[in-house]
């Protein structure tokens, strides 16, 4: 089982998968992040919508010159077309570093943690509306306190209570 959108403390944002007889924990990498970035922001059809809006208004400046006016009134019916294209070509940059970035991101290996469960000498486990924390305790003496909202924080209670059994302490 594999759970994204933890947050690890210390650690950040992780990516835990259980697997038998213990769990593994990858860090989510600057170059993920800026993915993630890149989703949310740059969507196609706001990009698509920007560059109609851009030869929209770029038609009115056109109409509006023909009409007789100056050429100031003609940059301001085009200033939000002149935005529209300034979004597209950031879209460009943006899309090309993206790539780099990924490209960068596979040749460099995982930096998985494994946690063999024999390791864990306790964990606690806190739930409250929406949210699930796990504190894990390892023979070593390191702890690490796991948080999921969402979806993610039943899966995360499952993962550590069939892997721990009894010695998963609710508190």
């Amino acid at each position: 089982m594999r759970i994204s959108g933890v947050q690890a403390e210390p650690g950040g944002d992780v990516t835990i998968t259980f697997v038998p007889h213990g769990y593994e924990v990858q860090g989510i990498h600057m170059e993920t992040r800026m993915e993630n970035w890149y989703e949310r922001v740059f969507r196609s059809r706001y990009v698509f919508s920007a560059l109609i809006g851009s030869a929209v208004f770029g038609f009115l400046a056109i109409l509006a010159g023909d009409q007789g006016a100056s050429s100031t009134a003609q940059t301001l019916i085009f200033a939000p077309g002149i935005v529209g294209i300034a979004y597209a070509l950031l879209w460009l940059v943006a899309s090309r570093i993206v790539v780099l970035t990924s490209a960068a991101q596979t040749l460099r290996q995982a930096d998985y943690k494994h946690h063999p469960a024999h390791t864990i000498h306790q964990a606690w486990v806190h739930q409250s509306p929406g949210a699930l924390a796990i504190t894990v305790r390892h023979a070593d003496g390191t702890q690490v306190r796991y948080t999921a909202t969402g979806p993610a924080a039943p899966a995360l209670g499952q993962g550590f209570h069939h892997l721990l059994g009894p010695r998963l302490i609710a508190y």
